[in-house]
């Protein structure tokens, strides 16, 4: 059965770098995707908010609280066999450096990585050109003139 599935994306920065995990399971349905680096994040429930959905999956995946900074201003809309996603992407930080990430059976792994790193990196699709639009607007935001 076709279906579009709704997914919350944490685009989690500190400076000039993103956090990414790597996928620990094998996707059935594409095998490719296994083992490979990606945002944090996941699906929005049925009658859930989409940052109250991003705050609860970034506790389960990682164990820490995030601070959602922006939204980025583009729908993501990748195509896979009968999945349909629609990524609402955010900007966000750690609340805490200082508190330590656990990952959870979803990954193997996690780091932080320039731009530049991430379009090097097995990612999922789409993690560059997520990560690519989160600098665009983390540039202006910073070259905004105060008021």
């Amino acid at each position: 059965m076709n279906k579009i599935v709704p997914v919350a994306i944490a685009v989690i920065h500190n400076k000039d770098r993103f956090l990414l995990t790597k996928r620990k399971e094998i996707d059935i349905e594409d095998k490719s995707f296994g083992h490979c680096w990606n945002f944090p994040g996941g699906g929005i429930e049925f009658g859930e908010d989409p940052i109250t959905a991003l705050k609860r999956e970034v506790k389960e995946e990682l164990q820490v609280e995030i601070t959602i900074k922006d939204l980025i201003p583009r729908i993501f809309s990748p195509l896979r066999h009968t999945w349909h996603g629609l990524l609402i992407c955010y900007i966000c930080e750690l609340t805490s450096l200082d508190k330590p990430i656990i990952l959870n059976h979803e990954a193997m792994a996690f780091d932080w990585f320039t731009i530049e790193e991430i379009k090097n990196l097995k990612t999922l699709p789409l993690a560059y050109d997520i990560a690519l639009e989160a600098s665009k607007l983390l540039e202006v935001k910073r070259n905004k003139p105060l008021v």
